[in-house]
C-alpha cells in the first residue's frame, strides 16, 4: 500500500479527531477533575498555584458555558480560551489546505 492511497484515510481521521475531542470534553464534568490530585509539578514542591494551575477545569467550565466558575479557577482563562479556538480553527484549516493541494 503506498503512501498516496493513505492519505485520504489520515486526513478523515484526523478531521474526525478534531470534532469528536471538543465533543467528548464537553460531556465531562470540570467537577469531575475536583477530585482527582493535580499533578502540577510546581505546585506540588513549591506548595503553591502556578499561574496554570486550575485552566484544565476553567476551559472545561467554558465549553459548558459556565463562565462564572471558570473565572474563579483560573482568571487567565479570558486569553487562553480563545487562543486555543483560533489555534484549533488553524490546526482545521491546515489539514483541509493540505488535501486541497
Amino acid at each position: 500500500m503506498t503512501s498516496v492511497s493513505k492519505a485520504p484515510w489520515r486526513f478523515w481521521g484526523r478531521l474526525v479527531l478534531y470534532f469528536t475531542v471538543p465533543v467528548g470534553l464537553t460531556l465531562v464534568p470540570a467537577s469531575l477533575l475536583e477530585a482527582v490530585h493535580p499533578v502540577c509539578i510546581f505546585r506540588n514542591i513549591f506548595n503553591t498555584d502556578c499561574p496554570g494551575c486550575g485552566m484544565t477545569r476553567a476551559v472545561l467550565s467554558v465549553m459548558h458555558g459556565d463562565l462564572t466558575s471558570a473565572l474563579r479557577y483560573n482568571r487567565l482563562v479570558v486569553l487562553v480560551f480563545p487562543l486555543l479556538g483560533y489555534v484549533y480553527v488553524q490546526a482545521i484549516r491546515a489539514e483541509v489546505i493540505k488535501r486541497l493541494h
